[in-house]
C-alpha cells in the first residue's frame, strides 16, 4: 500500500525550495479555516477544499430529503468516508501514526 506523504521540495519539481510557511484561509461547508501551509502546498489545500465543497453541495442536494442527514457534520462524515474508500481502493495507506506526525 502507498503511504500518503507530503513530497519534499527536492522530490517534486513543482515545489522549488518553498519551505516557508504561509497562512491561508480555506472555506469548507461555509466555514473558514485558517491554516499554516508550505507555499508549495497551498495549491493542493485549495484544490482539496474545492473538491470537498463540490461534493458537499452534491450530497446536500442528493440527500436533502433523507432525515438521517440533518447536519453539515453528517454530510462531511460521508464525504470523509467516500474519500477514504477511494484512497484505499487506490492503494493508499491511511494509517495515522500520531507520534510521527507530532515530530514533524
Amino acid at each position: 500500500m502507498k503511504k500518503i506523504t507530503t513530497p519534499k521540495s527536492n522530490e517534486n519539481p513543482n515545489i522549488a525550495n518553498n519551505t516557508e510557511d504561509q497562512t491561508i484561509v480555506v472555506t469548507i461547508a461555509e466555514r473558514p479555516y485558517k491554516l499554516n501551509v508550505k507555499q508549495g502546498e497551498e495549491v493542493h489545500y485549495r484544490k482539496a477544499a474545492n473538491i470537498i465543497n463540490e461534493r458537499f453541495e452534491n450530497y446536500a442536494t442528493k440527500f436533502a430529503t433523507n432525515f438521517a442527514l440533518k447536519t453539515k457534520e453528517d454530510i462531511l462524515a460521508l464525504i470523509t468516508l467516500k474519500h477514504s474508500v477511494l484512497a484505499l481502493q487506490n492503494g493508499c495507506d491511511l494509517t495515522f501514526d500520531n507520534k510521527k506526525q507530532l515530530k514533524k
